[in-house]
């Protein structure tokens, strides 16, 4: 078996030694043209070569390890291999002919230098970076291969090095695996040409900006890593994507800032980032969307895998709206903000909060978002003033060792119509939040804590309520239903509405109560007698501070903690005294009492008072009236603003 394994390797390797004569191999670094550089295959043994080669004289010209060989004038060569550990350096134009055969192959570094480093390639030729290859432009002149209709293939493992600012990078299949490097030598914020292609892994190693870089709306798909370094956080040292100009679909696989700042866009749009890849922002490091909030950037995970975002430096893209589709699940590493005003997540396929949170104004989607990885995950929405409307369309989920908590943020309103069964609990900070869910329990299974805004609706919660803000049961008029203890600490308003027999109502399991009570009366007719039950408790302790509102003159509200019931009660009035004063023909009216007004009838001694009372034209205290005598009489009262 030994021996069979060792022929057939032997096999194997045998056509890759074959030489073949006028095989041309470098013997030592040097110069291209000098005769000392090369040696030549006679057909049996190397042999100091008697002139240098061409494609004219020569088969195939390698050009060994650990040799360097440089061209100083211009040359036209085929065949011609640029062996791993070998090094070609181009200061004059070097011409590649069509041939057999792959025309030019580098597995080890081809460099293209000085003014007339344009790489030449004939109608027809092929160019291969293998694996380990680097072909480096780092000359003066822009371009570094003048190709019409030859072939460039960097295979994987195979990479381009532009070092030159502001050239051109060359025309090529760029196959998986494969990069393309932006490193310049010069401090400079050029922005490279070439790169409308399709490459596979890009990085931008600009170490030597010193300002911001814009693409202009060039580099659009990156199949593998994109991976900036743009020097030092400081003075916008960023790499921007796109300018004010552009519009459109860009693709990139895994995104990681090493240095810098990333900008995606700085106005215009709309854009939609399509990452199928991971998401990384390192210390140190920032990613940012610096165009107008008007703008509209949308970062579109499609992979139908599962795609991390991380984030050890500044997130300051808030104006990013994330799309994650169905079949693929976003890991979140670290928190995501999506704060701006209008932006949304959409979650068509899986969000793993893991214990982070969530920012976002809108929230959509027909997926899943789920605190998978342990600790307390939240989803925060509003956070730009929003208005959302959970239906259960979208599934709020706790996961394995971790449950997921509801944030109401901004001044908008979020309404629940739909059970959900997270655990982490809601609360509440600005705005609304309008619970109508007709079964279950609106807000999962854990406690409702209401710092701001208010608590709303007549759906059901399940978990323990604290209110030390508003609370508003009902939509209009309406019942909410607190299976569990409720603690009041803010202000509670309730409406009632004598004319339709209605009024708000809270049916809860124990009630602590405290804080106001503010009553708004909203068809009137109120009379001392009538009542609302308003809570239906059963057990409580506790009263309302105070009650805010009135049911009408004389007449206020008084509420019994141990029944719940709101009653309408009389109150007792002390009759004003109305003060008068002569002086000529003017008469001076007056009181002590607030609360009331002056009215006043004319009529005959032999009518009396009859019903036609008017009201004096303000309400100034004390009233000035002229004696007429020539009304038969006047009669004055006080009677209740």
């Amino acid at each position: 078996m030994r021996q069979l394994l060792a022929l057939s390797i032997l096999i194997i390797t045998l056509p890759a030694l074959a030489q073949t004569a006028g095989d041309y191999r470098s013997a030592a670094s040097g110069n291209w043209n000098v005769l000392g550089t090369w040696e030549t295959y006679d057909g049996a043994n190397w042999v100091a070569a008697s002139v240098t080669p061409t494609a004219a004289n020569a088969n195939v010209i390698t050009v060994q390890s650990p040799h360097l060989v440089t061209n100083s004038a211009s040359l036209t060569a085929d065949q011609l291999i640029v062996a791993a550990g070998g090094t070609l350096a181009a200061s004059s134009t070097l011409t590649i002919a069509n041939g057999a055969g792959v025309d030019l192959e580098v597995s080890g570094t081809l460099i293209a230098l000085g003014s007339s480093s344009v790489i030449t390639l004939q109608a027809g030729t092929e160019f291969n970076v293998k694996s380990g290859g680097l072909f480096v432009h780092t000359g003066t002149s822009g371009t570094c291969v003048n190709n019409t209709s030859a072939t460039v293939t960097v295979e994987n493992g195979g990479r381009f090095l532009m070092q030159r600012p502001g050239a051109t990078v060359p025309t090529a299949t760029w196959s998986a695996g494969s990069t393309c490097e932006i490193n310049y030598t010069n401090v400079s914020t050029s922005r490279p040409n070439g790169l409308g292609q399709v490459f596979a892994n890009f990085h931008w190693n600009n170490t030597n900006q010193n300002a911001g870089n814009d693409l202009a709306n060039t580099l659009t798909n990156v199949t593998g890593n994109l991976i900036v370094n743009a020097g030092p956080l400081v003075g916008l040292n960023e790499f921007k994507l796109y300018n004010a100009s552009g519009s459109g679909n860009s693709y990139y696989s895994n995104v990681v800032v090493n240095a810098g700042r990333l900008n995606w866009a700085s106005s215009g749009g709309p854009y939609v980032w399509t990452l199928r890849g991971n998401l990384e922002i390192k210390t140190g490091t920032a990613m940012d969307v610096s165009g107008s909030s008007s703008g509209s950037y949308t970062m579109f995970l499609d992979s139908g895998g599962v795609q991390n975002y991380t984030c050890a430096g500044a997130n300051t893209a808030t104006k990013l709206n994330w799309t994650i589709t169905n079949g693929t699940t976003l890991n979140l590493n670290d928190d995501l903000p999506l704060t701006t005003a209008g932006r949304t997540l959409t979650a068509n396929g899986i969000v793993n909060v893991n214990g982070k949170v969530v920012s976002t104004d809108l929230v959509a989607g027909t997926g899943t978002i789920r605190n998978q990885g342990g600790g307390n995950g939240i989803l925060a929405v509003g956070a730009g003033n929003g208005n959302n409307t959970l239906d259960g369309t979208l599934a709020l989920l706790d996961g394995a060792g971790g449950t997921l908590g509801l944030n109401k943020r901004g001044s908008g309103t979020l309404t629940i119509s739909a059970p959900h069964t997270f655990g982490g609990g809601l609360t509440v900070s600005n705005g609304t939040v309008r619970v109508s869910n007709a079964s279950g329990s609106g807000t999962g299974g854990g406690a409702v804590a209401v710092y701001g805004g208010t608590l709303a609706g007549d759906g059901i919660i399940s978990g323990p309520v604290t209110v030390n803000s508003t609370l508003s049961p009902g939509a209009s008029i309406g019942k909410l239903t607190i299976n569990n203890t409720l603690t009041l600490g803010g202000n509670t308003l309730i409406e009632v509405d004598k004319a339709n027999a209605t009024n708000d109502q809270v049916v809860v399991t124990t009630v602590n109560y405290g804080g106001a009570l503010t009553v708004a009366d909203l068809s009137g007719g109120l009379i001392a007698g009538d009542s609302f039950t308003i809570f239906s408790a059963g057990s409580h302790t506790g009263d309302f501070g105070s009650i805010v509102g009135t049911p009408g003159p004389n007449l206020s509200w008084q509420f019994n903690p141990t029944n719940g019931v709101l009653s309408v009660v009389g109150t007792v009035v002390n009759p004003p005294t109305l003060l008068y004063s002569q002086a000529g023909g003017s008469l001076t009216l007056s009181w002590l009492e607030p609360g009331f007004k002056l009215q006043a009838q004319t009529n005959n001694l032999t009518t009396g008072i009859s019903t036609n009372w008017n009201n004096y034209p303000d309400l100034s205290n004390p009233v000035n009236v002229t004696i007429d005598s020539a009304n038969g009489a006047v009669f004055f009262r006080l009677a209740p603003q």
